[in-house]
């Protein structure tokens, strides 16, 4: 099962801050997943078997960007 996740921000630098904020979470995850930036846009591939695991997967990834987006904009 697959799923692409796609945030679009304000401007790019924002989209890049973001994405390799997401990449180093990703990195200690034993996941198939992969966060790049295109511009003013944040894109997540998500490659997992089971629903149940791809699902958590995007869970953790909404709660993740959501929380990096706070932190970013707020400073």
């Amino acid at each position: 099962m697959r799923a692409k996740i796609e945030f679009k921000y304000k401007d790019a630098t924002t989209a890049q801050k973001i994405s390799y904020l997401l990449e180093v979470d990703n990195a200690i995850a034993p996941k198939k997943i992969k966060t790049e930036s295109s511009g003013n846009r944040v894109i997540t591939h998500i490659e997992q078997e089971k629903l149940s695991t791809l699902l958590a997967t995007i869970d953790d990834l909404l709660f993740c960007e959501k929380l990096i987006e706070d932190l970013i904009c707020w400073t």
